[in-house]
């Protein structure tokens, strides 16, 4: 009986060993069943990779964000890297403790009365507009804003995040100023304005994202925006391989001049072109967009 009760407690001890040799949990999705250690990460061995705890929690089969590793896939290189997190940042989801605002572009009718275009001015722009519409699916812009917003908002919540959205429906009437001021009240860490964009020619594609500029902000403001806008940028073309349209500093924008937050407005494509308008209406690409917005605000946050 005392060997059988010693078996049991150095079965015990040698449980309890085997636990504390893991290295650290992770978050994977698996996508079709396919472990992990089935891709190349870049700078760990296969070992390493396998004694991680594996748990498929992510809904989102191409972006994994974690308290102490950050694990990316790149389309273009087919392979997913693994990062390990500072210390001081471990044991906390990535976007912990941060506040982030969506403002998914337009509304079902504009409102074209008249405001302020920033605090005093004598220049006055329409509250809000209608925006554009797709050239081949007819699609109102506004609907594909909150499509992505609403992605965007569930992906960044499963990281930590506390979102505020100025809407989820398309029956509001709220004016750029009123958006950038619910912003303020939060106050959100970055305000992030979702767009599509139109031109006269159906030729015009890309990316591009619009940053502050002018007499109503101020240096640190436009720094942070920059930074932020830049890092957006970046990760949003090298996800979707969309023409880099870079980045475009403004000061004629009510919804930047009343802001006292970062904030950027980003133009995911052209829905006058018609190849782009297909995709802003695809669900999976909204998605993808999602991710890489995702990617630079955990990147932006935990330089």
């Amino acid at each position: 009986m005392r060997l059988y009760i010693y078996g049991v407690m150095v079965l015990f001890v040698l449980m309890l060993c085997s636990a504390c040799e893991k290295v650290k949990d992770i978050e994977v999705p698996l996508s079709e069943s396919k472990d992990v250690t089935a891709y190349e990460m870049e700078g760990y061995t296969k070992q390493t990779i396998q004694d991680l705890t594996i748990r498929s929690e992510f809904e989102y089969d191409d972006l994994v964000l974690l308290p102490a590793f950050a694990v990316k896939f790149n389309r273009q290189k087919q392979r997913y890297s693994i990062q390990e997190r500072d210390v001081d940042k471990r044991g906390s989801l990535p976007l912990e403790n941060r506040i982030i605002g969506i403002d998914p572009g337009h509304q079902l009718n504009g409102d074209y009365s008249e405001e302020p275009i920033g605090p005093g001015a004598s220049v006055t722009k329409p509250r809000v507009s209608s925006g554009t519409a797709g050239i081949e699916s007819g699609t109102p812009e506004h609907i594909i804003n909150l499509q992505i917003g609403l992605i965007l908002k569930e992906m960044l919540e499963k990281q930590g995040a506390t979102v505020v959205m100025t809407r989820t429906t398309a029956e509001v009437n709220i004016s750029n100023r009123e958006r950038a001021e619910k912003m303020n009240d939060v106050p959100v860490d970055v305000h992030l304005r979702l767009h599509c964009n139109g031109s006269s020619s159906p030729d015009s594609q890309g990316i591009m994202v619009l940053v502050p500029h002018g007499e109503f902000t101020n240096e640190q403001l436009e720094a942070n925006s920059y930074t932020l806008g830049t890092a957006i940028l970046d990760s949003l073309v090298t996800e979707t391989g969309a023409v880099n349209e870079g980045i475009v500093f403004r000061g004629d924008i009510s919804g930047f001049n009343w802001s006292t937050v970062p904030v950027v407005l980003i133009e995911f494509g052209y829905m006058t072109n018609p190849e782009e308008d297909m995709k802003l209406n695809d669900q999976k690409y909204q998605q993808l967009c999602s991710e890489a917005v995702s990617v630079a605000l955990v990147d932006y946050f935990n330089p």
